[in-house]
């Protein structure tokens, strides 16, 4: 076989045997692309979760709430609770509930307002929080502020 031939050769093999590594790159890649954009659906905060009121001059007030059951299952959820004034003044408060995953990705909310709750007193509150879109393992947590609305 002549250096041309050898030659020739050389490159369709060098060449057949790049692209067919490189095609199975290219699908992998895009497997990998497909499931990031699946994951990206499951673990992304949804855009219309309900917006939490600013309060003014606001401190943490979690140990002035009492919390009921709280589920965790895909669909509508909702909590409710007590909120006592353990301050000797007027006060408004804020209850936050949000539905999180593993990853801390925000996946439902419910806001609860309180306005001018007297010293010492107790009031109920129901949260009806933002749809569960998607099946999973969910924690509810809680955030609650005093000040003024």
């Amino acid at each position: 076989m002549n250096t041309f031939a050898r030659a020739t050769a050389v490159a369709v093999l060098t060449c057949g045997l790049l692209t067919a590594c490189t095609g199975g790159d290219d699908d992998k890649a895009d497997d990998k692309k497909t499931a990031a954009k699946a994951a990206d659906k499951q673990t992304t905060s949804p855009q219309d979760l309900p917006e939490v009121p600013e309060i003014e001059d606001f401190e943490g007030a979690l140990k002035d709430v009492t919390l009921g059951a709280c589920p965790t299952e895909k669909g509508s959820n909702s909590v409710k609770g007590k909120v006592k004034n353990s301050t000797d003044d007027e006060q408004d408060y804020v209850i936050t509930i949000s539905w999180i995953t593993a990853r801390s990705d925000v996946v439902a909310r419910g806001v609860a307002t309180i306005e001018d709750l007297g010293a010492g007193d107790t009031e109920d509150w129901t949260i009806k929080g933002s749809p569960i879109a998607a099946s999973g393992t969910y924690t509810c947590t809680t955030q609650v502020q005093r000040g003024e609305l």
